[in-house]
């Protein structure tokens, strides 16, 4: 049905008014619902030829699709793609485009001389191929590819035109829920079921900045470029078979895949179909028209037409080229809201059911959905055994071993996503024939994607996927609560596969070495202390390293054991130390805090330095001395205990503890009444204070603990080694000295007013320890 312009619309009359340029002629050369096209002359041009065509300004639908078409072409410069010479000025209320005059279409051509021909067909297949794609890379999708749209300009020149109901990805969709524009004919199945024909991008961005149009959206054209394609070797439209012509095998089968019921089955681009159709079209058989009714390929366009008017006859009949399909029972919809709350949120927005060839093997369904360029595929199970089984097949074509590297780093890598945390699923990434294919389940959707790009390393793909799945910028509030406990410099998120033995891992990061001697600095915190004793004990098995063997201090046979770790002389963990494959490992846990410090580096021995001069002296150490304290029982600290820290410098108080029995044990034979460790301090790494109920029992623990003879300390003997009385801002007692044979220094001594015993361990220098000494041990 044809829709005129109202009477009161005078065109020629208005447009005389804003352009008097153009000479408009008596009559339109053809109208539709949405506009109406005159011949025109352009009397400032010698009266070159011109089109022009408006659209009623009563219609506010076609209003809004003539201004996009008129965006769309005044922006698309391309020579196969009709030009808009000039329009509607802002300020003017009437909606008009002049574009050249071109004197016929693809319809009149093959109307007038039959079907083309091979070499004609290639040479409207090829400029025609080359508007569609370039419009497709600049975010246009055409969705009204059909004969009467093609323009033949002299010496066959072809001009795409009337982009009015084209889908621009880079502004608003103007079709309604539920209504398809086009003419049916010539239009892609999906056009009637597939959900979600729009994308959400900046309608400010010009179009020759806008992203390219979803490989899998831009089918719908390449569905009907094959159609127009089919029209110009036979003369047939898709619903006339007779009378039929015979294509020779090689072309029907190009012209088949074009027009697939499957757009993942179709070709990618309309160039590429030229490229197919000109090899086919090389080899030596001929088209021959027969008599014989209708079969295979055309027979098939013909059930498709009959099963469209089934679903849409009325819509039809009601307005011309506007169609609202009310699908038969049976027929083909687009995917469940239950199927699509399976899929990642972000990949939701265009999604319609695909080939089950395209999915995984015992697939119950198959999606397929685009994202800007890519096209998602998603496989749907109903059990996870079968999902696992599926995934495993993915993992074996890959030749990769499971928990590998990390995707969002390197392509070629396996692992379990997120890294931390409660696990999604597992992802696979790796170069697959040239391309990067990323495959990922989901456990709970019971799923598995692929996504492919034709770059072999594009890890753009792995930041897309990151994107899709929703994995969170580093860092998370839990890596944040890390990064504050280390205080750490250069820390990143460690690779995935290399955290597939840590359970129950809350946050994971990796920093710079603490000095030259070492490789990478990484700290993990856990959920619980059940996660973080597996861990360790499945890296001390791993190992196989032997137990009681002490690697603190470069001894270890081999650089392999592991022993209990103390700090201060208090419980805190398990250090173990084992070589590796060439990159040797310290690892240790400090229980209480739930952290778990792994230091690397290329030598045993200088790696064992690293971690001395690191362990118990950073900011982590604060964290670790809390955790213990909380855990501590009785709590700490007593009363007892109390006031004996009163009684320590402020400047001396750090990090102090409850010693373990066994340390004090060996430290005293009399029992305190109280015992603290505090450190480091400005001349040692570790200070006891214990505190006696008699001087008695102080002074014979000060005699027996130690080894003390010779000359006054404070004059720095020879050897540091001395042991004298001392008084001191009116304090008195005995301070003795010595250097261990590591050579590092040591004090002890005593106060005869508070009954405390004091020991201040692994000092640098014998001047420094004293100054520290004089000023800030006390006690007060």
């Amino acid at each position: 049905m044809v829709v005129t312009m109202n009477p009161e619309f005078s065109p020629a009359e208005r447009l005389a008014r804003l352009r008097p340029e153009y000479e408009l002629a008596p009559e339109p050369m053809f109208e539709t619902a949405m506009s109406v096209v005159y011949a025109a002359k352009d009397t400032s041009l010698n009266n070159r030829r011109r089109a022009v065509k408006f659209v009623s300004d009563r219609l506010k639908p076609y209003r809004d699709r003539f201004d996009r078409e008129y965006e769309i072409l005044s922006r698309l410069s391309h020579p196969n793609i009709v030009e808009v010479i000039c329009g509607t000025r802002p300020g003017e209320d009437l909606r008009y485009m002049v574009m050249p005059w071109v004197e016929s279409n693809l319809t009149g051509l093959v109307q007038e001389r039959g079907r083309l021909g091979p070499e004609l067909t290639l040479r409207v297949a090829e400029q025609l191929a080359a508007a569609i794609d370039f419009a497709h890379a600049h975010g246009v999708l055409h969705r009204d590819v059909k004969p009467g749209n093609v323009l033949i300009g002299a010496e066959h020149h072809v001009y795409l035109c009337d982009f009015g109901i084209a889908k621009d990805d880079a502004a608003e969709d103007l079709t309604k829920t539920g209504e398809v524009l086009g003419s049916q004919m010539w239009m892609a199945p999906e056009r009637f079921w597939r959900r979600g024909d729009r994308d959400d991008v900046d309608e400010t961005v010009p179009v020759d900045r806008r992203p390219a149009v979803a490989p899998l959206a831009r089918r719908v054209d390449v569905y009907s470029f094959g159609l127009v394609l089919h029209y110009c070797l036979t003369g047939l439209t898709p619903r006339e078979d007779e009378p039929h012509v015979d294509l020779p095998p090689a072309v029907a089968e190009v012209l088949r895949k074009a027009t697939s019921p499957e757009p993942l089955e179709r070709y990618g681009t309309c160039a590429d179909v030229v490229e197919a159709l000109r090899t086919a079209l090389a080899a030596p058989e001929r088209l021959e028209r027969s008599r014989r009714p209708g079969s295979g390929w055309l027979e098939r366009l013909h059930r498709r037409s009959v099963y469209w008017t089934a679903g849409a006859a009325a819509a039809i009949a009601a307005a011309a080229f506007i169609v609202v399909p009310q699908l038969a029972t049976g027929g083909v919809i687009g995917p469940s809201d239950e199927e699509l709350e399976r899929l990642p949120e972000a990949l939701r927005a265009d999604c319609g059911y695909t080939g089950s060839s395209e999915g995984g093997t015992g697939a119950a369904k198959v999606i397929a959905c685009t994202a800007g360029a890519d096209e998602v595929v998603f496989s749907l199970y109903d059990d996870q055994a079968s999902m696992d089984e599926a995934y495993g097949e993915a993992v074996t074509a890959s030749g990769l071993d499971r928990g590998t590297g990390d995707c969002t780093w390197a392509i070629g890598a396996e692992h379990r996503y997120p890294a931390v945390g409660d696990p999604t699923g597992r992802v696979l990434c790796w170069n697959a024939d040239g391309a990067t294919r990323i495959v990922w389940s989901d456990d709970g959707a019971r799923t598995i994607a692929r996504v492919d790009r034709r770059d072999a390393e594009d890890l753009g793909l792995a930041e897309a996927w990151s994107g899709w799945v929703g994995s969170p910028a580093f860092p998370t509030a839990e890596e944040q609560t890390l990064l504050d406990t280390v205080q750490l410099d250069g820390c990143h998120r460690p690779r995935a596969g290399d955290l597939e033995t840590y359970r129950n891992l809350l946050a994971a990061v990796e920093c710079d070495p603490p000095n030259e001697h070492a490789a990478a600095l990484s700290y993990f915190r856990f959920a619980d202390h059940e996660g973080l004793r597996h861990t360790i004990e499945a890296h001390i098995a791993a190992a196989e390293a032997p137990s009681g063997v002490y690697c603190g201090d470069g001894s270890a046979p081999g650089f392999l054991g592991y022993d209990a770790l103390d700090l201060r002389g208090v419980d805190v963990g398990t250090l173990l130390c084992r070589p590796g494959d060439g990159v040797p490992a310290i690892e240790w846990t400090l229980d209480a805090a739930l952290l778990m410090g792994r230091l690397t580096g290329t030598d045993p021995e200088t790696l064992d330095d690293a971690w001395r001069a690191h362990y118990g002296f950073g900011p982590p150490t604060a964290a670790v001395v809390e955790a213990v304290n909380a855990a501590a029982d009785p709590p700490f600290p007593t009363a007892a205990e109390q006031a004996l820290l009163d009684l320590v410098p402020e400047r001396s108080r750090v990090d102090c503890m409850r010693p373990s029995q066994w340390q004090i044990e060996s430290n005293v034979r009399n029992e305190p009444q109280a015992a603290v460790v505090c450190g480091p301090v400005r001349g040692a790494s570790t200070v006891f204070y214990y505190q006696f109920g008699s001087a008695a029992e102080m002074n014979a623990d000060y005699g027996g603990s130690n080894d003390i003879s010779g000359p006054d300390c404070t004059g720095i003997p020879e050897d540091f080694h001395g042991d004298a009385p001392y008084e001191r801002d009116g304090a008195t007692g005995r301070l003795g000295c010595g250097t261990s044979p590591n050579g590092s220094v040591w004090l002890v001594w005593t106060d005869d007013r508070r009954n405390v015993l004091g020991m201040a361990f692994n000092g640098s220098s014998a001047l420094g320890i004293l100054d520290w000494w004089r000023y800030e041990a006390g006690p007060l």
